[in-house]
């Protein structure tokens, strides 16, 4: 999972201490995440997306049970099998990733 991220961090001869520092989190917890100690949220994916210029992909830092690879077309699954959508389903996993996406509880506005 973190294969991506260390290889980026080699080739391009950043420390993970300094890298670490560029997204923002303690350098311990940055060791954690690349042991893979540590779960790597999705706000925190998309900084270090934001901090290679697009080298990473989010799908490349995240674990699976995190929606790490997994891409949903939810209108191509609807018209391939004719089965409905699972509205619960979608609201719970939009009510999860939302607030991420938007800055967490810290946004204002």
């Amino acid at each position: 999972m973190m294969e991506a991220l260390r290889t980026y961090l080699r080739e391009t001869r950043t420390t993970p201490k300094a890298f670490a520092k560029m997204i923002g989190v303690d350098a311990r917890q940055f060791d954690r995440m690349l042991t893979g100690d540590l779960p790597v949220s999705l706000s925190l994916a998309q900084r270090m997306v934001d901090a290679t210029g697009g080298a990473l992909l989010t799908a490349e830092l995240l674990a699976q049970d995190q929606g790490g690879g997994a891409v949903f077309d939810l209108r191509g699954r609807l018209a391939a099998d004719g089965a409905e959508i699972d509205v619960a389903a979608l609201e719970r996993i939009v009510a999860g990733v939302l607030p991420e996406l938007l800055g967490g509880l810290r946004r204002a506005g």
